[in-house]
């Protein structure tokens, strides 16, 4: 699963925004071992 995280701040009166940073996250399944989970079907 993969998460792209933007985040704004603003003048409220305005109304203007601008991107102060980002971040993209990614999460794996792993088993007891450590080891890749194999995706299964939906």
């Amino acid at each position: 699963m993969h998460l792209y995280i933007s985040v704004h701040a603003g003048d409220l009166k305005s109304g203007e925004l601008q991107q102060t940073t980002d971040c993209l996250m990614v999460f794996v399944a792993v088993d007891e071992q450590g080891k890749l989970v194999s995706r299964s079907s939906p």
